[in-house]
């Protein structure tokens, strides 16, 4: 059984159609990397996973919990871009998420923490989905990769 189930989703903005999905699984275990094109619609479709945007058209059914990591971290006092990005995804850990979306988590990381958090999800037993454009990370976590491109994924 899916964690999460996607059928027939068709995402807009404005008057444009960013992509459509006739169906889509996310099951327990799953370690997927979502790729595209800047402007292809890769956050909206974690946002929709996630719950907190729903699709123009189309099903979601979620069979579980998800957190977020996400893209634009908020300011916290005076810490470093790379101190924040820290900050947030121990935060997400240790809320025990039984799927994890991240959207470009290395971004403001130094090669230490970006190794550190490679090694934190390989040994993590949950479900992931990673938004990167770093290739070598996907490569060393995903066993899958899902592609936006022509408006589908």
């Amino acid at each position: 059984m899916s964690l999460i189930h996607l059928q027939d989703i068709r995402i807009d903005v404005k008057e444009r159609t960013l992509f459509t999905i006739e169906q889509l699984s996310i099951h327990q275990g799953d370690k997927i990397g979502l790729v595209g094109p800047n402007g292809s619609g890769k956050t909206s479709l974690l946002s929709i996973i996630a719950g907190s945007v729903e699709p123009s058209i189309g099903t979601v059914v979620r069979r579980s919990a998800v957190s977020i990591i996400p893209q634009l971290k908020p300011r916290l006092s005076n810490k470093s871009g790379g101190e924040i990005s820290q900050t947030v995804i121990e935060e997400v850990f240790a809320e025990g998420p039984d799927i994890l979306l991240a959207d470009e988590p290395t971004t403001h990381l130094d090669t230490g923490n970006v190794e550190q958090l490679e090694q934190t999800l390989k040994q993590w037993s949950g479900t992931f989905i990673i938004i990167s454009h770093d290739r070598t990370f996907l490569d060393a976590l995903c066993t899958q990769i899902w592609e936006i491109e022509n408006e589908s994924v």
